[in-house]
C-alpha cells in the first residue's frame, strides 16, 4: 500500500469541514467498517449523518523519527502493508486485522486494552 497523497488529503479534509456546516447541530457518523461491538438492542437511525469512510489512509512514514502518520479509519492490516516492506511494524497489534486506529485507540480508551497486547503496552 503506498502513502496518501498530501493534496487529496487535503481534498477530504475541506469536504468533511464542509459537511460539518452544512448539518450543524447533532449528526451520527458513518463508516464503511464492519464493528466489532456486541448490541443487545437496535441501532438507532439519525437522518442527519456524516460519512467519514475516507478517512482510512496511512498518510506518511517519517522513518528518521519512527512516526507513522495515518487518518483514523486506517486499518491495521493497511498499516501493516504499509510499514512491513520499509522495515517497521507497529508495536501494538491487534486480534484483527480489520480493526482501525481509531477503533483501536477508542477501544484501549474505554475498555482498558483489550484489544491491544504487546509488550510496551501497559495492558498484558
Amino acid at each position: 500500500m503506498s502513502l496518501s497523497n498530501p493534496v487529496e488529503y487535503e481534498k477530504r479534509k475541506a469536504a468533511l469541514l464542509a459537511g460539518i456546516a452544512a448539518l450543524g447541530g447533532q449528526f451520527s457518523l458513518r463508516k464503511r467498517t464492519s464493528s466489532n461491538l456486541f448490541r443487545y438492542a437496535p441501532r438507532q437511525k439519525r437522518s442527519r449523518s456524516l460519512d467519514l469512510s475516507g478517512f482510512n489512509h496511512v498518510l506518511n512514514l517519517d522513518t528518521a523519527n519512527r512516526i507513522l502518520d495515518v487518518e483514523g479509519l486506517a486499518t491495521f492490516e493497511s498499516i501493516a502493508d504499509t510499514t512491513l516492506p520499509r522495515g517497521f511494524a507497529p508495536l501494538i497489534t491487534p486480534e484483527l486485522k480489520h480493526i482501525t486506529l481509531g477503533g483501536a485507540t477508542r477501544s484501549e480508551e474505554r475498555r482498558v486494552g483489550k484489544e491491544c497486547r504487546s509488550r510496551w503496552s501497559p495492558y498484558h
